[in-house]
């Protein structure tokens, strides 16, 4: 919120129902660890504001609850937490950084960003695509054990993907952690500069923060 300030926008919170009258007046929409899924009513709504032109960042902090959402916007989520065996952060797999980039002005001059429990991403269909992903030895903790154990399924996953609906777009990322107050330094803090000047289309708008933690 106050980068967003510090770029002279204007910052709402809610937690209530969203509709589209909610978003009179808003250029840039903020949906940071939902853990409750969303009406149609809703869905609509946050679809009818992107493709008005309206821009949005999704956060996630569980993926299940948010499944009816990522699925209207072309996005599939895994079904558990990512761990890296590359860059890891403080000897524990599901803390680490992200180096991979795909051009998007998002990820424009990232060099690199951490992310502490992130759930992967992927496209569901070719109107989206991931712009940041992890390395090639990555697993998923399918069954929650916290090690890595057969059914895992390992590879490559995204961890931000970008996508349009008419002339507005967005951008799903797989940890709502990765802008916390304490881990808003180095590459983190110029991931969120650059998000935020996306956001904002670089003008004076107003950001509209749409927090789902109940």
């Amino acid at each position: 919120a106050g980068l967003f300030r510090e770029m002279g926008a204007s910052v709402k919170k809610t937690k209530k129902t969203v509709t589209p009258g909610l978003h009179k007046g808003v250029d840039a929409l903020v949906i940071s660890g939902p853990y409750k899924p969303f009406s149609k009513m809703e869905i609509k709504a946050i679809k009818g504001f992107i493709e008005n032109g309206g821009r949005l960042a999704l956060f996630l902090h569980i993926a299940p609850p948010v499944a009816n959402l990522l699925g209207a916007l072309g996005v599939k989520g895994t079904g558990g937490v990512l761990y890296e065996k590359e860059n890891v952060i403080g000897g524990m797999g599901q803390n680490f950084s992200v180096v991979k980039f795909e051009n998007h002005p998002v990820t424009e001059g990232l060099d690199g960003f951490s992310v502490y429990g992130s759930w992967g991403l992927a496209p569901a269909n070719e109107k989206v695509k991931t712009i940041a992903r992890t390395g090639t030895a990555a697993w998923v903790d399918h069954n929650r054990d916290y090690i890595f154990s057969a059914g895992d399924p390992t590879g490559e996953f995204g961890i931000i993907i970008a996508g349009k609906l008419g002339p507005g777009e967005f951008v799903v990322i797989g940890d709502d952690a990765v802008f916390q107050n304490r881990f808003l330094n180095d590459g983190n803090l110029k991931f969120a500069k650059s998000l935020a000047a996306w956001l904002l289309k670089k003008d004076r708008n107003a950001v509209a923060y749409l927090i789902r933690a109940d």
